[in-house]
């Protein structure tokens, strides 16, 4: 009686251990992909290289991004390969196409 009762300390502590170890890395993982869901086009993104752009094309299925790094040119990324992402303000981006006034 005694003998199974300390297995059964020892098992509700084996599996209070493996919750804490992986229960983080769970809640990181939804954090990422919810982000990676919240991702629309004309968002700036940057990417865990160092590249910053502008979202222009998202293709789910296939798992790929396209960014616009400077005006008419594009990357193709993974989307794990966005790093950071900025949505677009709607200001900055109704000051962005209207032209400057002299």
């Amino acid at each position: 009686m005694d003998q199974t009762r300390q297995f059964i300390i020892l098992g509700i502590g084996l599996v209070v251990l493996i919750a804490l170890m992986f229960w983080p890395q769970l809640q990181a993982r939804r954090r990422r992909q919810q982000q990676l869901d919240q991702l629309r086009i004309g968002d700036e993104v940057v990417t865990v290289g160092g590249i910053i752009g502008t979202l222009a094309e998202v293709n789910r299925d296939e798992n790929r991004a396209a960014i616009e790094v400077a005006p008419g040119v594009r990357i193709q990324v993974l989307l794990a390969a966005i790093g950071q992402s900025h949505p677009r303000a709607k200001d900055e981006a109704a000051e962005q196409s209207e032209p400057p006034e002299a």
